[in-house]
């Protein structure tokens, strides 16, 4: 993720699931930063990603960053030029490995509310 190399306004849609959760929290405006200037104007992101869980490194040695309330993460998103349509969160029970875990998860559907031409690469 992070810096692409395509062109301002490539995609009608970025979908990310799954992956924001991975990055250190300083990171989190470049990356929506990003996903604004490879939208058209008017073009949705959905972000899917868990909330408000601490950080760590699981037992597979993969790393989850601190995470922001759903809440937090909607101020986030249009402070940084988006335009929050729909979000939805549900807490998820799995087992992974025998070992039982609970997460919260949320999916946000956001509309770029910002022409590329203003877009820096921090909002």
């Amino acid at each position: 993720m992070l810096l692409t190399p395509f062109a301002d306004s490539s995609f009608l849609a970025v979908w990310a699931c799954a992956t924001f959760q991975h990055l250190p929290e300083s990171l989190y405006d470049t990356q929506l930063a990003e996903f604004r200037r490879l939208l058209h104007p008017g073009g949705m992101l959905a972000l899917t990603l868990t909330v408000g869980q601490m950080a760590h490194v699981d037992k597979f040695g993969r790393f989850f960053q601190t995470s922001p309330s759903a809440g937090e993460l909607h101020k986030r998103l249009e402070r940084c030029g988006f335009e929050v349509v729909d979000w939805d969160h549900v807490v998820l029970h799995k087992t992974t490995a025998g070992d039982p875990q609970s997460a919260e998860w949320a999916t946000l559907t956001a509309r770029n509310a910002l022409s590329p031409r203003v877009c820096d690469r921090e909002c």
